[in-house]
């Protein structure tokens, strides 16, 4: 998305400054928008924050790939999927879920992910799900990822490492980042990827309501690797 219509969209909602307040869109002090529909926009230019960009480890395959090898583009930096819990100064819960399918039988060692920060506990709970009727169904195993970096920034990646988490070939499951009690007071997001501009993607959110589709134009950003 290009800075120049983000920066015009900022000035059309400036003024607004408060989540409490429950706008239609926000602008928050540090010139993020947020926005009704669980998205949150930088229309500024994002802090270079590094770690080590997603690249094969020996001993696993990549079950699911949609990040860029590119460090400065392992995902797009300045639109992210709202993540929040409860108590989070978004106001209410927002759980988003990431459909994949393995081409055969694997086991889940690690999920690597676009994650974001913006207040509240600096952590996030990253699941996997089996799918129930298109949507997330029960969960398999989950791990907590922490010291994620702040909105807007590239491009840092959460992993969060598994024991193993059993896939049959062929069927659907679900990546889901999610809050738990420790961190109600989580809000953050989940980046958008950069390398798929026509598929559109197979997303979910929960907001404390059950699981429902998600419409939107570009996918969440992350890797998921096994043996």
């Amino acid at each position: 998305m290009p800075i120049k219509f983000l920066f015009a969209v900022a000035a059309l909602l400036a003024g607004t400054a408060s989540l409490t307040a429950a706008p239609k869109v926000v602008v928050r002090p540090n010139g993020v928008i947020v926005t009704p529909d669980r998205l949150m926009i930088a229309p500024n230019r994002p802090v270079p924050v590094y770690s080590q960009a997603p690249t094969a480890e020996r001993g696993l395959k990549k079950i699911f790939n949609n990040l860029s090898k590119y460090p400065d583009g392992v995902y797009w930096c300045c639109t992210s999927s709202i993540v929040s819990g409860p108590n989070s100064e978004f106001g209410s819960q927002v759980w988003i879920g990431a459909a994949f399918t393995p081409a055969a039988s694997v086991a889940v060692s690690k999920i690597v992910l676009g994650l974001n920060h913006d207040s509240g506990t600096n952590a996030m709970v990253v699941a996997v799900n089996s799918d129930s009727g298109g949507l997330p169904g029960e969960e398999l195993g989950s791990a907590n990822v922490s010291g994620l970096p702040d909105f807007p920034s590239c491009c840092a990646v959460a992993q969060a490492a598994f024991n193993g988490i059993s896939l049959e070939g062929g069927k659907q499951y679900w990546v889901v980042v999610r809050t738990d009690k420790k961190t109600a007071d989580t809000f953050g997001g989940w980046a958008f990827n950069d390398t798929e501009q026509v598929v559109p993607p197979t997303l979910a959110f929960n907001d404390g309501t059950g699981w429902q589709p998600l419409q939107s134009l570009a996918g969440v950003g992350f890797e998921v690797l096994g043996k």
